[in-house]
């Protein structure tokens, strides 16, 4: 165990919660509904079920293991230099996606909130504060995310039902318009991004207070998240109708926008940025925590504290070489990314279960 920490199973939802949400509640829409339009409903609601599924498994692999993440149990299993190897690939994987995340980070301040401001100016004050954030534990991480869950919950609904009188329904038909091919296409990219990310959750499951519990809370977070995920996708079809939703960089800040309440209050779509950083906070703040954890794992080091540091300033680096511009990211997300995210999200985890599997039945032991 990396510390001494403990988190409750309400936290843990909580986190899964935020960390679906986390980065992808500006973007989710357009590329969902980029392949399948107005049956976007439905890309999301196979996404879901895919992702209950990979909440499922994740649980089940980590409760094979007591008090251990995969970072341990990938050695124990796959042996030390297999092992090794599995937590370098993962170390990779997560500073990729850490990367992205700064990204999206200052392009959407430089684009959105304020113009003009210098990029790495707004990365080294973000990377500054997830630092600090991390610095201080898991405990205290998912302590701030259950202190932030009230105000991302009142946030969106605050967005939803300033804006649901606006909705035209028309925007919804024809129902099934789509082939299935183009369908599935969407939803591929939903479980990809983010459910294929949880396999972080298997270095966080251990420091649950009840493990018992752990398959109920990862399947409860996966629908809470989704299910806001496709809500908010919906209500970009109905309001800003398909062409506008796909046209927009971020159609749910093209969304906030519309709000308007009485003749007086508008332009209040900062509270969809309000929620954006909340939750891209923890999710990117569990990714460093990962990175340094993988880090410690593989040198044997004590702590992982002095590690933030310099995976902050690696973060901001990749952030500038990996991502040129916005276009380059939304091409190698819908591309590239995917075969990666399905061979580290879900086949790794998949050869270690059966590999452990394998073992038990070849010791001839009962789990």
């Amino acid at each position: 165990m990396l510390e001494q920490s403990k988190i409750s199973n309400r936290q843990l939802t909580i986190l899964i919660v935020q960390f679906i949400i986390g980065s992808k509640i500006l973007f989710v829409p357009a590329s969902l509904a980029a392949d399948s339009e107005q049956d976007v409903w439905l890309s999301g609601l196979i996404a879901i079920v895919v992702g209950v599924f990979v909440a499922w498994f994740y649980a089940h692999l980590a409760l094979q293991f007591k008090n251990q993440g995969i970072l341990q149990y990938s050695e124990i299993v796959l042996g030390k230099w297999i092992g090794k190897l599995v937590n370098i690939v993962l170390c990779i994987y997560f500073l990729i996606i850490a990367a992205f995340l700064v990204r999206d980070i200052a392009d959407f301040m430089t684009i959105q909130i304020i113009p003009g401001t210098p990029i790495l100016a707004i990365m080294i004050v973000f990377m500054i504060l997830t630092i600090i954030g991390v610095r201080l534990g898991l405990e205290v991480l998912s302590r701030a995310a259950e202190i932030f869950n009230p105000w991302v919950i009142f946030l969106l609904l605050l967005l939803l039902v300033s804006v649901s009188t606006q909705i035209e329904w028309k925007n919804m038909f024809p129902v099934f318009d789509h082939q299935m091919k183009h369908i599935m296409k969407s939803s591929l990219t939903f479980i990809t991004f983010p459910y294929l990310e949880m396999i972080i959750f298997l270095q966080i499951i251990p420091y649950v207070n009840k493990p018992s519990r752990v398959k109920r809370n990862m399947i409860v977070g996966t629908v809470l998240g989704g299910g806001m995920l496709v809500v908010v996708t919906l209500f970009c079809i109905l309001i800003l109708g398909v062409d506008s939703t796909t046209r927009h960089i971020y159609p749910t800040y093209a969304l906030a926008k519309k709000i308007t309440i009485g003749e007086f209050i508008s332009r209040i779509e900062v509270i969809v940025a309000g929620v954006w950083f909340l939750t891209i906070f923890i999710k990117l703040s569990l990714c460093l925590y990962f990175i340094a954890a993988s880090i410690v794992q593989l040198f044997a080091l004590k702590t992982y504290k002095p590690l933030t540091f310099p995976i902050g300033i690696i973060l901001i680096f990749l952030a500038i070489i990996l991502v040129p511009n916005m276009a380059y990211l939304t091409n190698f997300d819908a591309t590239t990314w995917i075969p990666i995210a399905i061979i580290v999200g879900f086949i790794l985890p998949f050869i270690i279960y059966i590999v452990h599997r394998l073992k038990i039945a070849a010791s001839g032991k009962k789990t």
